[in-house]
């Protein structure tokens, strides 16, 4: 016993070093947890479409009744945020600790996974730490209010870990691959169904399958080992299709319709594409259907007729409705489904709804194919989105540099004290579900003073990421050229010694860049509010961009050490020649 303690001793001194780093992270990750508890929550009772919705989906779950009664937003959006309630209440831990806790293990993760490509210690703990105290989790859209924000932003860099590690592994024993591709694919199927435009994540999903694929088919290993290593790669992929279905049919059972959501598998989707379609010559600035291409639609769909002195008082009284009578963006969709609602669709159940826009989708394909509607010549990135015409093009002209820069220097970021909105009782619940407490209105004063320290400590962080921003950001880039040129030096000498880490660079900047396209799009029609909306959708690309900085930093900082080492062998040659 006393040989193992002397021995242990030993140890410690020899690795005093490691453990007093180990010891600073492991205080500095208990300030970042207590900040997160210590930072006050913000209830949005009155969000019907959004933060409310999600907790009245959880309440509905933990009473056995799935989403609740069918009604215009039952169907609405996915339900993995609600299923994150659910747990969190079941296991009583407080809302705001269960999501750093998620986002602190998706460093790890994704820090576990990249250190084989990147084996320096320095520069491991450097990222932690960067992504530790990221603004983008000090932001009050996914810190403090209680929506999906948050966990879109820890899931995304979970699923890019998690297939980092699948291909870092990719040679390894089978378990070992199992291990990380079940993580992909358990995370892969959470984030799909948090928010409806999660398609942004497969571009590096499916480009790292791909790579691994055709890398173990090279090496050409038995014909059994590709087959299983080749199911394995593909495993997050078949159990997101699985995990879909089982939304699907859960659905099914209990509302008759096959989907996940209206705006994905039921005939809502079509018949809006199909509205969308319809030429306007008046081309309205931020509104995706105009008043004008809704009656063509019922000039031409018997089915909409029924409807439309619901359509008309939509268009007398909408919340959405703006000073020039028209329904900006794709609040035009919430406030045709209350329309529908009104007229008594929705008491019909989910199967008469969804045959209702079925028969309106049918009745405008008919009047495309007879010339009596006139279809717009557009791009469409989504079947539910404006599409793009020539005006795009300015649109991104203009907006490209301004969006990069509030995303580069975290320009939108916020953090403060907000009192709960909305009903008492709906306040109370969302209260409830989080094992939290949230502000009151009649606490708001009080709650700002006792939590001052916090919120400018918080602020202060963010401060510093928004004073770097840019010289990290030009740094990284700089970093991904010279990682380039170094991937083609080592493609012609035939040591393939830097394809690996590209590779993954590449896919960051492209999925991230799919996400960036999709987002200023959507994002056209807030105005004024524009860039405050695309920092607040574009919350997953911002964890993806830090990892691209930091890996073109250590690109940078390695290449200009072997040019000094080189530099100093040469001199050291030069010398040595001249004794």
């Amino acid at each position: 016993m006393k040989a193992k303690i002397q021995s242990m001793i030993k140890w410690c001194k020899k690795k005093k070093g490691f453990l007093f780093v180990l010891l600073c992270l492991i205080i500095l990750t208990i300030l970042r947890v207590y900040m997160a508890m210590q930072i006050p929550l913000f209830a949005q009772a009155g969000a019907d479409y959004d933060d409310f919705l999600m907790i009245k989906y959880a309440d509905s779950i933990l009473t056995g009744n799935w989403l609740g009664p069918f009604g215009l937003r039952t169907l609405a959006k996915g339900v993995s945020f609600s299923l994150f309630i659910v747990i969190t209440y079941l296991l009583h831990i407080p809302y705001s600790l269960a999501l750093i806790l998620v986002y602190i293990g998706a460093i790890l993760i994704f820090i576990q996974a990249i250190k084989k490509l990147i084996p320096n210690c320095c520069f491991l703990v450097c990222m932690y730490l960067v992504l530790l105290f990221s603004p983008v989790m000090l932001h009050v859209e996914n810190t403090q209010k209680i929506y999906r924000g948050g966990l879109i932003v820890a899931c995304a860099l979970l699923i890019v870990g998690a297939m980092i590690g699948l291909y870092t592994r990719r040679y390894e024993k089978r378990s070992t691959l199992v291990k990380w591709s079940l993580l992909a694919g358990i995370s892969l199927s959470f984030f799909w169904f948090l928010k409806e435009d999660s398609i942004w994540i497969l571009p590096f999903v499916i480009g790292a399958m791909l790579v691994i694929i055709i890398d173990i088919c090279q090496h050409k290993p038995k014909i059994d080992k590709i087959r299983s290593k080749i199911i394995i790669t593909i495993l997050p992929v078949i159990l997101l299709v699985f995990a879909n279905l089982g939304y699907c049919l859960t659905n099914y059972l209990h509302y008759g319709v096959f989907t996940v959501t209206d705006r994905t598998g039921t005939y809502f989707t079509d018949m809006i594409h199909e509205l969308l379609l319809i030429e306007d010559e008046q081309d309205i600035k931020n509104v995706w259907i105009t008043k004008d291409m809704m009656y063509q639609a019922i000039e031409v769909s018997p089915t909409l007729q029924s409807i439309e002195e619901e359509i008309d008082d939509m268009y007398e009284h909408s919340w959405a409705l703006k000073d020039n009578g028209e329904i900006e963006g794709d609040l035009i969709y919430w406030s045709l489904k209350e329309a529908v609602d009104d007229a008594g669709i929705y008491d019909q159940g989910a199967v008469a709804v969804n045959e209702f826009y079925h028969q309106i989708t049918k009745e405008l394909q008919t009047a495309f194919k007879e010339k009596r509607l006139k279809e717009e010549q557009a791009i469409f990135l989504s079947s539910v989105a404006k599409g793009l015409t020539e005006d795009a093009i300015d649109y991104y002209a203009k907006i490209t540099p301004a969006a990069i820069d509030t995303l580069v220097a975290y320009r939108e970021n916020e953090l403060s004290v907000y009192a709960a909105t909305g009903p008492r009782e709906d306040i109370a619940l969302m209260q409830r579900l989080t094992n939290s407490t949230v502000v009151w209105p009649d606490e708001l004063t009080e709650m700002t003073k006792s939590t001052t320290g916090v919120i400018s400590l918080a602020n202060s962080l963010a401060g510093i990421y928004q004073t770097t921003g840019w010289c990290l950001f030009i740094l990284g880039c700089v970093g991904f050229v010279l990682l380039t040129i170094r991937m083609i030096r080592s493609i012609t000498q035939k040591t393939y010694k830097e394809v690996s880490l590209w590779l993954i660079t590449l896919g960051l900047f492209g999925t991230m860049l799919v996400l960036f396209i999709g987002v200023t799009w959507f994002c056209s029609f807030f105005d004024f509010t524009t860039l405050r909306y695309i920092y607040n959708y574009g919350c997953g690309l911002i964890s993806l961009l830090q990892i691209f900085e930091i890996i073109g930093i250590y690109v940078v900082v390695q290449s200009i050490i072997m040019l000094w080492k080189n530099k100093r062998d040469r001199v050291v040659y030069k010398s040595n020649k001249i004794r």
